[in-house]
């Protein structure tokens, strides 16, 4: 745990955790199968082809850094 090595910022990381905390996070489930279909088609891991996935469900931008999946969102907008 980084509090061990870094004991004079442990009220930093309680800070932080509180803050991760109190944001106001919606869970979503996504499509397992739609979600394998997107990774198969455009050469993705499954952790990637979710976030595509969903933001097509969501019907919102995907904004990456990753030029795979900043490709893959480019190609299935309409």
């Amino acid at each position: 745990m980084h509090a061990k090595r870094f004991p004079d910022l442990q009220d930093r990381f309680t800070d932080a955790l509180i803050d991760f905390l109190n944001l106001d996070i919606e869970l979503r489930e996504v499509d397992i199968v739609g979600t394998f279909a997107l990774a198969r088609r455009h050469d993705l891991t499954a952790y990637d082809a979710s976030y595509l996935w969903l933001s097509r469900e969501l019907g919102v931008e995907l904004i990456t850094l990753d030029r795979d999946l900043a490709d893959a969102a480019q190609n299935l907008r309409p």
